[in-house]
C-alpha cells in the first residue's frame, strides 16, 4: 500500500484551492471517478462526487469543494481524496482504487481539558510506606513500587488493568531484517524517587529519574518519567530521553504489560495497516479497530518486530464490555499492541512459530522516536531525517485514563 501510494500517477495538493495533477503519459483523468470525504476528528461526516472534467496528461484541475461549516476549535478536520475507475479493465473492476490523498484543513489541536478542578476539593489520597505508593480516589487506585521507582498497579472501578506489576518501563529494543539488533538483558535502576502534591491544581506529582543499562552493548541511558496524577484518576505522563553519542537504540519509549482482557484495540491515528516514521505516507489517520491478536499477523517470512502505528492521537485497549484504559498524546506518540515481545518474535524466526511465543498479556508499547525502517536487507540504511539524532533530548507526553 506504501508503495502504491508513492509511485500513484494522480497527484493531489492545497494551496487555497484543491488541485488534481494528471501526471500520466497517455491516460486522461476522464477515465476516473473522483471523491472527497470529510473526517472530524478521524470520523466522516461529510461526502460529495467531484466533476472532473477532460484532463489530458501532464495537466492540472483546480476546485473548491463545498465544505460545510467547520469549527476548528478543539477539532480536527482533515479532507480524503480519491480516485478509482469508472469502468471495468483487463486487471481491475470498476471501482478499485487507483490513487489517495489526505489534506489537513485543520491545524492538529490541543488535548480538551483534562479534568475539572472545581470539581474536587482537594488531591486524591496517599498512603506511603517505605516500600510503595498508593494513591487512591473516587474508582480508581495507583500503586508505584518506590524501591524500582514504576507504576505496578493501577484499578478504574476495581479492575486491575496492568499485568503482573509490569508498569510503563524503558523499552529500546527492535530487530527487522532491514536493522538486525542483538538482544540485550536491560538493568533498570531508580536514581531517585519523589513525591509532592499541588493544593491549587490539587494533583500529586510523582517524579523519577531513572537508568537503563544495556548490558551487552555496554550502554547506559538515563532518564526521566513524572507522573501527574489528578483527582479523577487520569494520569499524565512525561518522559525524557538522553540519547548519548555512543550505541544507538533504534526506539526510545515505554512499554507496559496489560491484563489478558484489553484484546480489543480502537485508535485515532495512521491504519489500519502498519506504518512507521519512513513509510506512513498511505497510511491515513482514522479511526480504526483491531484486535490484537489481529495486530500481531503481519505475516512475515521471517518473524520480526512489527505492528507499529504512526502519529496516534489515542489509542484505547478495552475487554469484551468495552472497559480498559485509554492512551491519549499530549503530543506526538506511536505504539503497537502485541501478544509477544520483539524479541520473541525475533526468536521464533517463522511466521508461523508466532503462536509458540504468544503471551495471555498485551505488550503495549509507547514510542516517543524510532529509527527509520530503511532498506539495509538489501539496500541502504534510513535517510538522514529518519536515523536517531546523538546527543540529544527526546521528550513526550501522554494521558492515561479510563476507557470511556
Amino acid at each position: 500500500m506504501e508503495v502504491k501510494k508513492v509511485y500513484q500517477y494522480i497527484k493531489f495538493s492545497y494551496d487555497g484551492a484543491f488541485t488534481i495533477t494528471n501526471k500520466y503519459d497517455f491516460l486522461n483523468l476522464n477515465q476516473f471517478d473522483f471523491k472527497w470525504v470529510l473526517l472530524k476528528d478521524g470520523i466522516a461526516v461529510d461526502s460529495a462526487s467531484i466533476a472532473v472534467p477532460s484532463v489530458a496528461p501532464d495537466s492540472s484541475f483546480s476546485f473548491q469543494p463545498a465544505l460545510p461549516e467547520m469549527d476548528a476549535n478543539g477539532h480536527e478536520f482533515l479532507l480524503n481524496i480519491k480516485a478509482t475507475l469508472k469502468s471495468p479493465s483487463r486487471w481491475a473492476d470498476a471501482g478499485y482504487l487507483v490513487a489517495a490523498e489526505q489534506i489537513p484543513i485543520s491545524k492538529k489541536p490541543r488535548f480538551h481539558k483534562i479534568y475539572d478542578r472545581a470539581a474536587f476539593a482537594a488531591p486524591a489520597a496517599m498512603t506511603q510506606s517505605n516500600d510503595s505508593l498508593l494513591i487512591t480516589g473516587p474508582g480508581f487506585a495507583i500503586t508505584f513500587n518506590k524501591k524500582s521507582g514504576l507504576l505496578t498497579s493501577l484499578q478504574y472501578n476495581h479492575q486491575e488493568q496492568i499485568y503482573n506489576a509490569e508498569g510503563p518501563v524503558f523499552n529500546w529494543y527492535r530487530s527487522i531484517d532491514n536493522d538486525v539488533r542483538r538482544f540485550s538483558k536491560t538493568n533498570i535502576s531508580v536514581k531517585d524517587f519523589s513525591v509532592s502534591t499541588n493544593a491549587t491544581d490539587k494533583t500529586i506529582l510523582v517524579k523519577t529519574k531513572m537508568e537503563a543499562d544495556i548490558t551487552r552493548e555496554k550502554a547506559v541511558f538515563p532518564y526521566e518519567v513524572t507522573y501527574t496524577i489528578y483527582p479523577n484518576g487520569k494520569i499524565k505522563v512525561a518522559s525524557t530521553f538522553h540519547t548519548g553519542n555512543g550505541y544507538m537504540p533504534p526506539r526510545f519509549g515505554l512499554r507496559m504489560s496489560l491484563v489478558p482482557q484489553s484484546e480489543q484495540v480502537n485508535w485515532y491515528g495512521r491504519g489500519p495497516f502498519e506504518n512507521y516514521p519512513d513509510r506512513k505516507s498511505g497510511a491515513f489517520l482514522g479511526i480504526y479497530h483491531k484486535t490484537v491478536t489481529e495486530m500481531g499477523h503481519e505475516h512475515y517470512v521471517h518473524a520480526q518486530s512489527m505492528g507499529e502505528r504512526e502519529d496516534t492521537r489515542w489509542v484505547s485497549l478495552t475487554n469484551a464490555q468495552n472497559k480498559g484504559l485509554k492512551v491519549v498524546s499530549l503530543d506526538h506518540l506511536s505504539f503497537s499492541a502485541l501478544h509477544f515481545t520483539d524479541n520473541n518474535a525475533w526468536q521464533a524466526f517463522h511466521d508461523f512459530a508466532l503462536d509458540s511465543v504468544s503471551q495471555p498479556q498485551v505488550y503495549l508499547t509507547l514510542d516517543c522516536l524510532q529509527r527509520g525502517l530503511g532498506n539495509a536487507s538489501c539496500g541502504p540504511q534510513p535517510l538522514e531525517q529518519y536515523e536517531m539524532p546523538k546527543n540529544a533530548t527526546l521528550r513526550y507526553s501522554f494521558l492515561i485514563a479510563p476507557a470511556e
